[in-house]
């Protein structure tokens, strides 16, 4: 005679574990519309509002490292006549970088320096801007000069093939 053998007991049936949540990461991204212009994050809000109040494009450098926003001036707009204006000056050492946007003069031949063009050049992604030279390590490049639209970058103790580079690496500041 066979031996009963004892039934087989039911084993635990496994229970669905939860598989971990993916958590998001925060992303590194600028803090500020603005955060690619040189500037301290104080500035930046001033960028911002800048290029909110102004009807124009409003653009900014982004330069290396010594380079800064000038106590005085700095950043100075007046957006109480439309379309405003817009200045900045940045400096390195005795090099200065100096911004001027929107209807900042609006007689031409005082906005303009004296003397004859030596070449364009863009201002950002504005083509064709008159590029001078206004003294021996002076040089400036104007667009639509006297016009409520117009654009001037200075620079003072900057080679010319420097100040063309900063020009056209000149980016505008989003409206949003």
């Amino acid at each position: 005679m066979a031996t009963p053998s004892a039934a087989p007991t039911a084993s635990a049936v496994p229970t669905a574990t939860p598989a971990a949540s993916a958590t998001v990461a925060p992303s590194a991204g600028p803090t500020s519309a603005a955060a690619f212009c040189t500037g301290t994050a104080n500035n930046q809000p001033v960028f911002v509002t800048t290029a909110k109040m102004l009807k124009g494009a409003v653009y900014c450098a982004t330069l290396g490292k010594g380079w800064s926003v000038t106590k005085v001036p700095g950043w100075t707009y007046d957006a109480t006549k439309s379309p405003g204006w817009m200045k900045v000056k940045y400096q390195a050492g005795s090099a200065t970088i100096e911004l001027d946007e929107g209807a900042f003069c609006l007689t031409p031949t005082v906005c303009s320096p004296l003397g004859g063009s030596i070449g364009t050049a863009n201002f950002g992604n504005i083509t064709g801007g008159t590029l001078f030279q206004t003294a021996a390590t002076d040089f400036s490049i104007y667009v639509s000069p006297g016009t409520k639209n117009a654009y001037d970058i200075l620079g003072h103790n900057v080679s010319q093939a420097n100040l063309v580079s900063i020009a056209a690496a000149l980016k505008v500041i989003p409206k949003s």
